[in-house]
């Protein structure tokens, strides 16, 4: 069950945290289980991350629905774990062309993309030295999830669900056929890890 103060809105889903509200990227659920809550991009890129450097399956399904299943303890003789489901809260084919421009300036700043706050609290994304998202751009990219900020810090990434975004941006304007979207989402969603790793 997600945290009673969370808030819903028709385009976007901000969860608690500590510190105040973040945007949420997925909604995290374990089937067979009624315990569910939203996380962040960066909590998710973390959880793939991890995932991925234990070795545990990762798959993606047409949705960009992330689930993650650890293998069996063979060799520690401790059962499973639960397969846990990352399901988007915006979903991925709703990006539009400038918001895919925008993703792939972020994309191509690596580690030198950061926010930038005015003294009215105006959020804008310095990508690099030239290049920035304006605010209201900015605005919407991190409350769909698309953006994974590291908490108490300015620095920021596309989240792997706005990468699973611009692959479903690339895939449609490409005419690619509708089997390729999987391996598309899967390879958008580690190749964020490969940036947090």
């Amino acid at each position: 069950m997600a945290h009673p103060a969370t808030r819903y809105y028709r385009d976007h889903v901000e969860t608690p945290r500590p510190w105040g509200f973040e945007y949420a990227a997925y909604r995290q659920r374990t089937p067979g289980f009624d315990n569910s809550g939203y996380v962040t991009g960066w909590e998710a890129d973390q959880m793939i991350s991890r995932a991925k450097a234990r070795g545990w399956v990762i798959s993606c399904d047409p949705l960009g629905v992330v689930t993650i299943e650890p293998h069996a303890g063979r060799t520690t003789g401790r059962p499973a774990t639960r397969r846990i489901r990352l399901e988007p809260v915006v979903a991925p084919h709703s990006v539009t062309p400038t918001q895919f421009d925008d993703l792939s300036i972020l994309a191509n700043a690596g580690g030198r993309a950061r926010l930038h706050r005015t003294e009215t609290d105006v959020i804008t994304i310095h990508a690099g030295l030239w290049q920035r998202i304006p605010p209201q751009a900015a605005w919407i990219l991190r409350r769909r999830g698309w953006t994974s900020e590291v908490p108490h810090s300015e620095r920021l990434s596309v989240s792997a669900a706005g990468r699973i975004a611009m692959s479903r941006h690339w895939h449609a304007t490409q005419r690619l056929h509708a089997r390729l979207l999987k391996g598309l989402y899967l390879n958008a969603a580690l190749t964020t890890t490969e940036e947090h790793g």
